[in-house]
């Protein structure tokens, strides 16, 4: 599939996504190109990415992956990701899956890293209720910005160690009249080792360090619901708690917000037109304020906002879309000093081979 979007703030996303089949051999592809430019400060973005990833079958239940990331722009060095994955699944006894996997990741500036996961699930049938679990560990390599940054104010660290972690998830999935209505909660909690963070030298100078753990947990839940055929609706709630420990002081991690709730409903009006609307409310943050030295935590304010969407699907070749994003125009900020988009629209065009 070819796409390209185009709208607001001179915002420009065009890229190729392909999937299918290389004899036997299962296959996915993309490559996307994104830029916008905007009068607000530290908005403007200009990037390119590609992702790769090949399946292979070796036996009913053994997968055996491949995948292969790579990113550049505009002030990024080149950077890729390849890695090979094995995962087995199998059924212990009826209505138990258990799942085994890990993964081997060779990074091009951050060293290589094993990670590993186990899920397993019970289901039963009587109430159409599902028990599960998983733990595993995570490896996030540093960006290339806190590593190669040659700006005295946030002065990149070429010798950052990856950040790791370990962390386990429960939940409960419940199915309701028929599968048109599913609730789902889950409890997750996770240890992060050599939390990246930045360190000011100065009042207006710093640098980025291995120098916290951390730690966090907290609820997900989630309803789905397909009242009719052609109405979709998704609502879902998360609570967080979020901290990093430095030189035994433990403070709440910033910019992880304590509450988030987000809405999504679509109805096909007529065949192949879908409209939609969606919602996002984000509670108590944090953020560091580096106007002060040393720097200082303020709090930035809750913000919610609105968008809608659409799509006509001519036939099954060619489709267009629209978006508008933050229809309310809310004034807010994600990082403080990075201000967000004011509202957007954006119309696109989807072609099929």
């Amino acid at each position: 599939m070819l796409f390209g979007e185009a709208g607001t703030y001179d915002s420009l996303r065009a890229g190729i996504l392909s999937d299918g089949q290389i004899g036997k051999l299962p296959y996915s592809f993309d490559y996307v190109h994104d830029e916008t430019s905007n009068a607000r400060p530290n908005n403007y973005l200009r990037e390119d990415g590609f992702s790769l990833r090949l399946d292979a079958a070796l036996s009913p239940t053994v997968t055996l992956g491949m995948t292969v990331r790579g990113q550049y722009g505009r002030y990024e060095e080149p950077s890729s990701d390849r890695a090979l994955y094995l995962q087995d699944l199998w059924e212990v006894i009826p209505n138990l899956n258990l799942t085994a996997g890990g993964r081997y990741d060779l990074y091009e500036y951050a060293g290589n890293a094993f990670t590993y996961r186990f899920t397993g699930a019970y289901f039963f049938p009587l109430t159409s209720t599902k028990l599960r679990a998983s733990y595993g560990t995570a490896f996030k390599a540093p960006d290339l910005f806190n590593t190669f940054s040659t700006s005295p104010t946030a002065l990149g660290n070429p010798n950052l160690k990856p950040e790791t972690s370990q962390g386990f998830d429960t939940g409960i999935d419940q199915s309701l009249w028929d599968g048109r209505f599913v609730l789902s909660s889950s409890f997750f909690h996770n240890y992060i080792r050599d939390v990246i963070a930045f360190v000011p030298s100065g009042p207006v100078t710093g640098s980025y360090a291995n120098q916290n753990t951390g730690e966090t947990y907290g609820i997900e839940t989630e309803l789905r619901a397909n009242p009719f055929k052609s109405w979709q609706i998704r609502a879902a709630f998360t609570w967080t708690e979020s901290y990093f420990t430095t030189a035994g002081v433990t403070q709440r991690n910033p910019y992880v917000p304590r509450y988030l709730f987000s809405f999504d409903t679509n109805y096909s009006i007529i065949r192949g037109l879908t409209i939609g609307i969606g919602s996002l409310f984000v509670g108590q943050r944090e953020g560091e304020d580096f106007s002060y030295f040393p720097a200082k935590y303020v709090g930035m304010g809750d913000y919610w906002v609105l968008r809608a969407y659409a799509r006509w699907e001519f036939n099954s070749h060619f489709a267009i879309t629209f978006r508008g994003e933050n229809l309310t125009d809310q004034h807010y900020q994600t990082t403080i000093g990075y201000p967000a988009l004011g509202t957007a629209l954006f119309c696109g065009a989807e072609i099929r081979f």
